[in-house]
């Protein structure tokens, strides 16, 4: 393996593991995220470490200020909103372009991680339902047949990750989405376009009302 795969993996590596504890809050907004102490509690070295920052500013999770580092990204109420229009014009286009009738095991394979989700809902697990809805979602994602929408509803997603964790943490809204990933799949098997884009869009939202519910008061939007 030769150094420069080395330090990508490195990269890689820092990115994911710092990714996980801004989106499960170990890391908080606003935080500062200091490169030596980053760089001795993965022992690795400062390049590795500005590089993973660089991925991480990338997917809209930290911002960098000049001279003074990088801090983890705390969203106001009308950045979500932003956000999450966006997300739903994206994700109307996905829905419209999705392939129905779908290539075959395309649905066993929506249904299978949706089994997965549900499972970990159950057992509200966090890291196992953000992975389960991870994967369901860019699954869905990746069969809309442009590449440029592809890119960019993932990349939303990524930045929506933060997000969608007031959602997980409500057990309401985890199984409504239980509900939604249910519908969906049964509108896939059905070849309802009309049911399947109603559901996929409307799937998106509640991750926001409980955003907005959880900051009220907190920002003037």
């Amino acid at each position: 393996m030769g150094s420069e795969e080395t330090a990508a993996r490195s990269v890689d590596q820092v990115a994911d593991a710092l990714r996980e504890d801004i989106v499960f809050g170990r890391l908080r907004p606003r935080e500062r995220l200091i490169e030596d102490e980053l760089s001795e509690r993965f022992g690795t070295s400062r390049h590795v470490v500005r590089a993973a920052m660089a991925t991480l500013e990338q997917l809209g999770l930290v911002v960098k200020r000049p001279n003074r580092g990088c801090i983890v990204k705390d969203f106001t109420v009308a950045e979500v909103t932003e956000l999450y229009d966006l997300r739903g014009v994206l994700q109307l286009e996905v829905a419209r372009r999705f392939p129905l009738p779908p290539p075959p095991g395309l649905e066993d394979e929506l249904r299978e991680l949706q089994q997965r989700y549900a499972q970990a809902v159950a057992d509200f697990d966090f890291r196992r339902i953000e992975a389960c809805d991870d994967a369901f979602h860019k699954v869905f994602f990746r069969h809309c047949g442009n590449r440029y929408i592809v890119e960019m509803a993932e990349l939303l997603w990524q930045r929506s990750a933060t997000i969608r964790t007031f959602a997980y943490g409500n057990r309401e809204v985890l199984a409504q989405s239980v509900v939604e990933h249910d519908q969906i799949c049964d509108a896939i098997g059905k070849c309802d376009r009309e049911r399947f884009v109603d559901v996929s869009v409307k799937h998106l939202f509640p991750a926001l009302v409980a955003f907005k519910e959880a900051h009220a008061g907190r920002w003037s939007e």
